[in-house]
């Protein structure tokens, strides 16, 4: 149940980063991040993805600094 939640957050946040809504893909890829992590280990590959995509909305929303370290 749990992770089909966590899928939607992460189609939604994949919706805004089409639609340059840099600040609602950071928001749904934190959503699915966290419920990845509650689910699994940090090396599941929905997880990884996820803190991936984060980190890619960062980078696109200039906040460089917080992309960097999600990557770290």
């Amino acid at each position: 149940k749990h992770i089909k939640i966590a899928e939607i957050y992460f189609l939604k946040g994949s919706i805004a980063v089409l639609t340059d809504n840099h600040k609602t893909a950071i928001a749904q890829y934190t959503k699915a991040k966290d419920l990845y992590q509650s689910l699994f280990s940090n090396t599941h590959p929905s997880y990884v993805k996820s803190v991936s995509r984060l980190s890619r909305a960062y980078f696109n929303a200039k906040d460089y600094k917080q992309s960097y370290k999600l990557l770290k």
